[in-house]
């Protein structure tokens, strides 16, 4: 199948089944006018990255883990595991450093009256102002 069709099955653009082949995760056959073609294994292969995608695994995580995919015979179950416990503390940790940002901006938030008054009298203005500080409301 040519790459228009194989963007229709997959839901992805050409662009991104083009950008994927260039970092290795997909591979097509190429005739000599130069077009790509494609088969219904490669549309299983972007849905595997689609998912990993989905589940926040970057592209050499996925390539990783479309090798083990390719050669179930010469892996075992615990690299796949290894590389999601290691992706789930990598998002637990994000997760914690946006949760705390939350809170500050929240607190941050209530200082103000969110009127047109100067900025002058800003508490947001005012504790952000002073780097000695972390942000104590």
């Amino acid at each position: 199948m040519k790459i228009s069709q194989l963007a229709n099955k997959t839901g992805l653009t050409a662009s991104t089944i083009r950008y994927y082949e260039k970092a290795g995760l997909i591979q097509s056959k190429r005739y000599e006018n130069n077009y790509r073609e494609y088969n219904n294994e490669d549309a299983d292969t972007l849905n595997f990255i689609i998912k990993c995608k989905q589940s926040g695994f970057t592209l050499k995580e996925t390539l990783v883990l479309l090798t083990i995919k390719d050669n179930k015979a010469d892996h075992v179950c615990e690299e796949a595991k290894s590389l999601t416990q290691s992706k789930i503390v990598q998002i637990t940790d994000k997760i914690n450093t946006l949760q705390s940002m939350l809170t500050a901006l929240t607190q941050l938030e209530a200082l103000c009256c969110g009127g047109k008054h100067s900025a002058e009298f800003c508490r947001i203005i005012k504790t952000l102002e002073n780097p000695l500080k972390e942000v104590d409301i």
